[in-house]
């Protein structure tokens, strides 16, 4: 809930902000309403904390797109472990993380 940002006191004791679940997500599906990438946004302007985004992600593409709307990371879970080869599937999503990040013109 995006109104937690306003907790000043619980902020303080936060190293980075789970924007979750971006889109629906099969690996979990008792969470709120999903923030899309318009939410991500949202969060990027009200906290220079890391963001990663959760939920949906499931695609490159959909990870450069978190990325690109504001987030400095994603966790996945089926597009990693779903794959036949999960080393090959880590190693396109990093590509394509690092590539949302250089199109926002962020740097490592």
């Amino acid at each position: 809930d995006v109104r937690q940002l306003d907790d000043a006191a619980a902020l303080a004791a936060c190293s980075y902000i789970a924007a979750s679940p971006v889109w629906a997500t099969p690996t979990k599906t008792d969470t709120a309403s999903a923030l899309g990438l318009a939410g991500v946004a949202a969060l990027r302007g009200r906290t220079d904390l890391p963001i990663v985004g959760i939920g949906g992600i499931g695609t490159p593409d959909r990870a450069a797109d978190v990325i690109r709307a504001g987030a400095d990371g994603v966790a996945v879970v089926s597009a990693v472990f779903g794959a036949a080869d999960v080393r090959a599937a880590a190693r396109v999503l990093r590509t394509a993380v690092d590539e949302g990040r250089q199109m926002r013109g962020v740097h490592r």
